[in-house]
C-alpha cells in the first residue's frame, strides 16, 4: 500500500501534464535574416533565417524582419501588416521574371519596406507590386 501512495503523485503529475498540454510558443515580433542563415533557424539574432520569406513565416502580423548583415534575401509575397528593414546593409532581392515584391495585405495593414535594393525585373514585370485595396500614401 505504500508503494501505492508513493507512485499517486507522480500518476497525478504525469496525467495533468499529458492533459492540459504545452502549447506552441507564439511566433516572435522581431526576426533577423542573415546571408549566412538558414530557413530551418528559429530567425532569432544568433540563429537568423536565409530568406524573407522564411522569417514572414515565423514573424507575427504587425512584426518586423531586420537584416544583420548584407545578402540577397529572394522574392517576398507579403500577406499581412510587417515592416521589412535592411538597416544599413545591403538587403537586396534579385528578380529577374517576377515582381521582386507583390503586396496583397489587407486595407487595414501597414506593410513599411525600408533599406532594400530590389534588383531586376524583365520587361513588363516591376520590382514591387500591390493589390488596389493596399495602396495608401508613402510613410517614413
Amino acid at each position: 500500500m505504500s508503494m501505492l501512495r508513493r507512485a499517486m503523485p507522480i500518476v497525478a503529475i504525469s496525467v495533468l501534464a499529458a492533459t492540459t498540454g504545452l502549447a506552441d510558443p507564439p511566433p516572435p515580433l522581431r526576426v533577423w535574416v542573415s546571408g549566412l542563415g538558414n530557413d530551418a533557424n528559429p530567425c532569432s539574432r544568433t540563429a537568423p533565417c536565409k530568406t524573407f520569406v522564411g522569417a514572414l513565416a515565423r514573424t507575427f502580423s504587425g512584426g518586423e524582419i531586420s537584416a544583420l548583415d548584407a545578402g540577397n534575401f529572394g522574392t517576398l509575397a507579403i500577406t499581412k501588416s510587417i515592416t521589412i528593414d535592411g538597416g544599413g546593409f545591403l538587403a537586396g532581392i534579385n528578380a529577374f521574371s517576377f515582381s521582386g515584391i507583390y503586396v496583397n495585405a489587407g486595407a487595414n495593414d501597414k506593410v513599411v519596406l525600408r533599406n532594400l535594393s530590389i534588383n531586376g525585373g524583365a520587361a513588363g514585370t516591376t520590382a514591387a507590386a500591390t493589390t488596389a485595396s493596399t495602396t495608401s500614401p508613402a510613410t517614413s
